[in-house]
């Protein structure tokens, strides 16, 4: 049991908390019963467990492989807390391989939806709308000029595990305009410098819904070559925030194809 908060294990855990380290070394640190789980779930090579056992309890809903051929290293509750980076945790924390596909991998199927974020800054809302497209059945993601990790533990956190269970790929937007041009996808873009109403479109067409930075918007290329659309707003503000709007955009996609 590693109880001492010099250990270099401990150290290791803690230099992952830098994008640059987590880039480097093609890893990222990931907490909780559900998160770990997923990971496992969607074939995410495993590197070393640290469990607190004291804190640990099963979760038949999200079993841990611990024959994984991954290194399992018990902790104190005082390394434990060191290592996490969140309070309420249940006691396991995992070094876990990232992956990295570029759009180039991305193979484009019949009457697909798929999201795109461009240049979008904060974890926590890259995490929300990861979250969304699972539970949307959103067929690819794709992050065009990245500015944020990914794999940023705030990502896996607000997502709840589902950076795993998206197939994720990158790209430029010039490369990604191309693709989705190639294969025939409508692109609609998020904007309020249009009246065209969001909900007057037929989403259940290979369609693209990109999402430009919290602060700048959409890079220009991307009003020469899509349709800009916007919500229809109601009240005093002209906007929502950028994950609430991927959340209305995509069930809406998901109503139409019920339909």
């Amino acid at each position: 049991m590693i109880t001492s908060l010099q250990n270099n294990k401990v150290k290791e855990v803690a230099k992952l908390s830098k994008s640059s380290v987590r880039n480097e070394l093609s890893c990222t640190v990931v907490e909780g019963n559900r998160e770990v789980s997923i990971a496992q779930q969607f074939h995410f090579e495993i590197q070393t467990i640290f469990i607190c056992k004291s804190i640990f309890k099963d979760d038949e809903m999200y079993a841990i492989n611990f024959e994984c051929g991954a290194e399992i290293i018990e902790v104190s509750p005082d390394v434990y807390a060191k290592l996490s980076y969140r309070t309420g945790t249940e006691g396991i924390l995992a070094i876990v391989k990232t992956k990295q596909n570029t759009i180039h991998q991305l193979i484009a199927t019949e009457n697909s939806l798929i999201l795109v974020l461009e240049s979008i800054e904060k974890p926590g809302n890259i995490g929300a709308m990861l979250r969304t497209a699972d539970a949307a059945g959103v067929n690819a993601i794709i992050i065009c000029n990245k500015v944020t990790d990914v794999y940023n533990p705030n990502t896996i956190r607000s997502s709840l595990g589902c950076v795993f269970a998206m197939p994720i790929f990158t790209s430029t937007s010039t490369e990604c305009i191309d693709f989705l041009n190639k294969h025939n996808f409508q692109i609609l873009c998020a904007s309020l410098q249009t009246e065209n109403n969001f909900y007057a479109q037929n989403l259940k067409l290979n369609t693209a819904i990109v999402f430009g930075s919290e602060s700048d918007g959409l890079s220009s290329i991307w009003y020469e070559k899509s349709t800009l659309v916007k919500l229809p707003m109601h009240g005093k503000i002209d906007s929502l925030n950028v994950s609430a709007s991927c959340a209305a955009m995509l069930f809406e996609a998901v109503r139409q194809k019920q339909n």
